[in-house]
C-alpha cells in the first residue's frame, strides 16, 4: 500500500492520515470492454452479411437503412468497447474522514458519512464496490425506496485490506439519524 502519492492530490488530503492509497487500473470490468467489442463486431457483421441477401439492384430502399442503423450502432459499441479496455479508474485515497478519487486533475471527495454500509467485493477478481446514499428517492406503491450512487474500484491491489479499512471508516463516522424517511 506504500505507494508515492501524486503532489496534485497530496494538496487535496492536506494534513489527514493516509489509511490505505490505491490506483485503480480499470475503469469498468475487462469482460465488459470485451462483450461491447464483441457486440460491436457482430451488428457490423449482420449489416453486411443482410447486403448479400438483397437480391434488388436499386439505388436506395428500407433494408440499406436498416443495415445503416446496425453498422452504426456496430461501430459505436465497437469504439466505446475499444476506448473502455484502455481507460484506467483513477486514484483512490482513504482517510479517516473521506475516500477521495483523483483521476484527470479532477478529484471527487466523499465524507464516510454518506455511505450506506454495503460494500460488494470479490477479491480474486480484484474489485470492490461501495454504495452511497443519495436524494433521490422512488416509490413503488406505499413503499419508499432510496436510489443509492455506486463507486466502483476495478482491478485494484489489497481488496480486502481496502474493505475492512472502509467498513471500520463508514462504521466510525455512521450518523444514524441522518437519511431516516
Amino acid at each position: 500500500m506504500k505507494q508515492t502519492i501524486l503532489n496534485e492530490l497530496r494538496s487535496t488530503i492536506g494534513d489527514e492520515t493516509i489509511d490505505f492509497y490505491v490506483f485503480a487500473e480499470r475503469k469498468v470490468p475487462l469482460i465488459a470492454s470485451f462483450l461491447y467489442i464483441f457486440v460491436g463486431i457482430f451488428l457490423i457483421l449482420v449489416s453486411e452479411i443482410g447486403k448479400y441477401f438483397d437480391s434488388s439492384k436499386r439505388d436506395f430502399n428500407i433494408f440499406d437503412s436498416v443495415n445503416i442503423i446496425f453498422a452504426l450502432i456496430g461501430v459505436t459499441l465497437l469504439v466505446w468497447g475499444v476506448v473502455s479496455f484502455f481507460q484506467n479508474g483513477g486514484h483512490f485515497v482513504g482517510t479517516p474522514t473521506r475516500l477521495i478519487h483523483y483521476k484527470k486533475g479532477t478529484a471527487k471527495i466523499y465524507p464516510w458519512v454518506d455511505f450506506t454500509g454495503n460494500v460488494d467485493m470479490n477479491p480474486s477478481k480484484r474489485y470492490i464496490t461501495f454504495f452511497l446514499h443519495s436524494n433521490r428517492k422512488v416509490e413503488k406503491g406505499v413503499n419508499m425506496y432510496m436510489i443509492c450512487d455506486v463507486i466502483n474500484l476495478f482491478s485494484a491491489d489489497n481488496i480486502l485490506e481496502i474493505e475492512r479499512i472502509s467498513r471500520q471508516r463508514i462504521t466510525e463516522n455512521k450518523d444514524i439519524n441522518k437519511f431516516v424517511f
